[in-house]
């Protein structure tokens, strides 16, 4: 099978790249964790072992333990350098890749993904993972870009704009307003 991406690759750049830069554009991942935590905040259920699958430095990870203070979490991360800044004893931190998710099955009852699902090669292979790791009542929530992205994005970039004051992104970004 031909794959679009090379897992190894997508590894060693979050390793290298993003371990340093992460802080960089938290920006966009707090908006998108602040849109889950509201989600799973309106669900009348209590959750007692958590996934989160492509982890991070634990940005979602640190807000599910808020939220489901008792409960069991595991961050799952294919880059050791990300996860190692999970500073959580409480949090079970796993290295391994989210296309191959490598837990028994029925083991949680909640699993969370926040900005990986676009990196995987065989989406339907994955959703059919997170099926078989989640209990029968489990819940699945995840957050990947989608139509309109790029309008909700540039207002994030504006907004962003005007915190770190950089004039540079305002340039370019009028220029290709649509």
């Amino acid at each position: 099978m031909n794959y679009i991406f090379n897992r190894e690759a997508y590894r060693m750049q979050r390793n290298i790249k993003v371990a340093n830069e992460i802080h960089s554009c938290s920006f966009l991942l707090d908006f998108c964790v602040d849109d889950i935590v509201c989600r799973l905040s309106q669900i009348n259920q209590q959750f007692s072992n958590i996934l989160d699958l492509g982890a991070r430095n634990g940005i979602l990870t640190s807000k599910l333990k808020k939220l489901y203070n008792k409960s069991n979490i595991v961050a799952l991360e294919i880059a050791e350098n990300l996860i190692n800044q999970i500073h959580d004893n409480d949090v079970m931190k796993v290295i391994a890749d989210d296309a191959n998710i490598p837990f028994l099955s029925e083991s949680f009852d909640l699993v969370a993904s926040l900005l990986n699902m676009h990196w995987l090669n065989d989406f339907p292979i994955f959703l059919k993972q997170v099926l078989q790791v989640l209990t029968d009542n489990g819940a699945f929530i995840g957050c990947l870009l989608g139509e309109n992205t790029l309008s909700v994005l540039r207002k994030k970039l504006i907004e962003a704009e005007s915190i770190f004051a950089a004039t540079t992104y305002s340039a370019y970004f009028s220029i290709y307003k649509s």
